[in-house]
């Protein structure tokens, strides 16, 4: 509930108001059929409406409803901020695991030194004593 529907549902009591008086707003019947721009128009009017029953100095008399909703907003603030964090790390943490897949048939041939260098396309070594492999 909002500080000027607080005020104006604890000031005026419902015999009291008057239909089409501007400083009596009407809640809009939800049972009456209109489209839902229409519906939309309504709500926005009786919103505007319960203005004038605001309070003079808002920041001097908090909203309980306004508070809680900042308090939540906050604590969705925060929970998306940790989100964000932790898919930081998990990307940085993914990008080096590819890194490290991409770089391991590198290191298993570096690994290997010389042995590589003296086989042939499937691994096998070369014979570098024999003189049939010269011909």
């Amino acid at each position: 509930m909002t500080a000027g529907y607080g005020r104006y549902v604890d000031e005026v009591k419902k015999s009291e108001r008057i239909a089409g008086d501007p400083k009596h707003p009407q809640t809009p019947d939800i049972t009456e059929g209109m489209s839902n721009r229409s519906w939309n128009g309504y709500m926005s009017a009786w919103r505007r409406a319960l203005h004038l029953w605001d309070p003079e100095d808002l920041s001097s008399e908090p909203d309980e409803f306004t508070a809680e909703k900042e308090r939540e907003v906050a604590r969705h603030r925060a929970e998306m901020e940790e989100r964000k964090r932790l898919l930081k790390v998990e990307e940085v943490e993914r990008e080096a695991e590819i890194e490290r897949n991409r770089l391991k048939p590198l290191d298993e041939l570096l690994e290997g030194g010389e042995d590589y260098a003296n086989s042939d396309a499937n691994g096998s070594p070369y014979n570098i004593d024999s003189d049939d492999d010269l011909l």
